[in-house]
């Protein structure tokens, strides 16, 4: 039985999520493993964590960033390999070029708004300022993922490790656009991405030295800690946003709660495309479905983007 909150809505509510662009999240995840326009950055995701952060903390409309990171994400996904030095090489002019990257962004997103298409023209011709970011940024950059767990199992990691922030901006960017496809709004679900493992970082100790009620608290006080050096708006936005992240039946929720699920198998596939076997001989990808609140929403996005195995 599909989950209600993946259902159609007879009321005239949010639509469906979307499993046609299953493709372009594989895509996405990818971008983790292109390298970023900053030498300084590991890859393209990284970079987009840190500039769409710097952003946020300048004060920008979060829905603009957030489908200015997901249009740049389009871009990356129709154009790739061409870049922008190639087209200034090429003699195409600035404005020209602007044309070029909405195009190329509307074939996945539709047409842009002129905000979104001015910021996205400045993301990939490498004028947005990345900034140095505040400290949890850099934490959050520096820090490698778990990998997939399960018990009585080995983590299934292959170089390069994934980042938190890497992940962050991926999960962001995937629930951005699986709310853009079904006429929603961005930013919701493009934030949760973005801050949902603030409690990761100031929590540095592994999760084997605490119990669960001290790794809860732990991670409660690293989050309020990331979110004392955002601006007023913002960390009344993220705190609320955070606060019902297993809320599913909220649209931007629901989008999150799927796009960190695909990213995370998505992840892992990867790496066992590298071990030379397939997911399923590493892991069921139920695994990746905690029991609890979310299982069966969670169970539904799986078999809805064919990634039961």
């Amino acid at each position: 039985m599909m989950h209600d909150a993946l259902a159609p809505r007879p009321d005239g509510g949010p639509a469906p999520l979307d499993p046609s662009v299953a493709p372009a999240l594989a895509e996405i995840a990818a971008l983790k493993r292109v390298p970023g326009l900053a030498d300084a950055h590991r890859s393209l995701a990284d970079e987009g964590f840190r500039r769409a952060w710097t952003a946020l903390l300048d004060g920008e409309a979060p829905e603009t960033v957030a489908l200015a990171e997901v249009a740049f994400a389009a871009v990356q996904i129709a154009i790739a390999p061409v870049d922008a030095s190639q087209l200034r090489f090429a003699g195409v002019e600035p404005e020209d070029r602007r044309t070029v990257y909405a195009n190329a962004a509307a074939r996945m997103m539709g047409d842009l708004p002129e905000p979104v298409a001015d910021r996205l023209a400045e993301i990939v011709e490498g004028t947005a300022p990345t900034g140095e970011g505040p400290q949890f940024v850099e934490l959050l950059a520096t820090q490698p993922r778990a990998g997939a767990l399960r018990e009585g199992a080995a983590r299934l990691i292959m170089p390069p490790e994934e980042m938190q922030s890497e992940h962050g901006w991926c999960v962001g960017v995937i629930g951005g656009l699986l709310q853009r496809q079904r006429g929603e709004p961005a930013a919701g679900a493009f934030l949760l991405g973005l801050a949902h493992h603030l409690g990761d970082a100031y929590t540095m100790t592994s999760a084997t030295d605490l119990s669960a009620a001290q790794l809860q608290q732990a991670r409660a006080r690293s989050e309020r800690r990331a979110l004392e050096q955002c601006a007023g708006d913002l960390a009344e936005a993220l705190e609320a946003g955070l606060a019902a992240r297993e809320d599913v039946a909220a649209p931007s929720v629901g989008a999150f709660v799927a796009a960190d699920l695909i990213d995370r198998v998505l992840q892992q596939r990867h790496y066992a495309n590298l071990a030379g076997f397939s997911l399923s001989d590493a892991m069921d990808a139920r695994e990746f479905a905690a029991h609890g609140p979310l299982y069966d929403f969670q169970l539904d996005v799986l078999r809805r983007f064919r990634l039961i195995f």
